[in-house]
């Protein structure tokens, strides 16, 4: 596994220079647990998935399978049996998000309203490149050789990696922007929930719900600076973004 030090660079400068790129995820540790506390930005996904109800895409050089599974998670499965062995503590080869309807479809039941937002209820990459940095010492940028699973052979890619990392550093951040007032779930509404949940419940329909609604703002700040300001107040141990179909996570 090739691993080359970028010593010059600002790794989440880069981060902020892709952050409109879809497929880019920053997996980022601000304070250790259980590990060394590394944080690693994935960029550029040689193939993807993505579940929307029953229905899985691929796009890219997936690996073929023999009987590929009719769900995600088995799926996923099957995938990470046919990957190659991890050649370097906790770094991902596949990556992304499982929405709270991901395994919806395979329970036969849905949400009545679709978010007021477009996501897949699912999205996995595979990633051959990463930047992994923390606090030891200077940022590396990792290359996989994942020829035998639907990736890229390293062999000549670095200096046009090298050449997208400064262009991405470099790139102007933009202004710090404003956020309009956050509007909250309407109480009628959680009241009426709240109602409705206690009488599934008395009549034992179920046993557990969780009830989650909207907090919705207009904003101009870019997502990747609201990330940064967040994780500046709250440095948590396991924070994450992410840039799928155009919308940030």
């Amino acid at each position: 596994m090739p691993s080359y030090p970028l010593a010059d660079i600002d790794p989440l400068r880069v981060a902020a220079g892709l952050a409109t790129s879809d497929g880019t995820v920053l997996l980022h540790t601000q304070r250790p647990w259980y590990g060394s506390g590394g944080s690693i930005l994935l960029l550029d996904p040689v193939w993807e998935l993505r579940a929307e109800g029953t229905e899985i895409t691929e796009s890219g050089p997936v690996p073929r399978l023999s009987s590929p599974a009719a769900h995600l998670g088995a799926r996923l499965e099957q995938l990470r049996g046919m990957a190659p062995a991890d050649d370097g503590p906790g770094l991902p080869i596949l990556a992304g998000f499982l929405g709270y309807d991901a395994g919806s479809a395979s329970a036969d039941c849905a949400h009545a309203t679709r978010p007021p937002f477009s996501l897949p209820d699912a999205w996995i990459g595979c990633y051959d490149t990463a930047i992994v940095f923390d606090t030891q010492g200077p940022p590396r940028l990792v290359l996989r050789d994942l020829t035998g699973f639907g990736g890229r052979s390293p062999e000549g890619r670095l200096p046009r990696l090298l050449d997208r990392i400064r262009e991405a550093e470099s790139s102007l951040r933009p202004d710090r922007g404003r956020t309009g007032e956050v509007r909250l779930p309407d109480p009628e509404w959680h009241a009426a929930a709240v109602a409705r949940i206690m009488e599934h419940l008395r009549a034992g329909d179920t046993y557990q719900v969780n009830l989650t609604g909207f907090a919705t703002a207009e904003t101009t700040v870019a997502p990747f600076e609201s990330f940064l300001k967040h994780s500046a107040e709250n440095p948590v141990a396991f924070a994450a973004f992410l840039r799928v179909n155009g919308v940030s996570i």
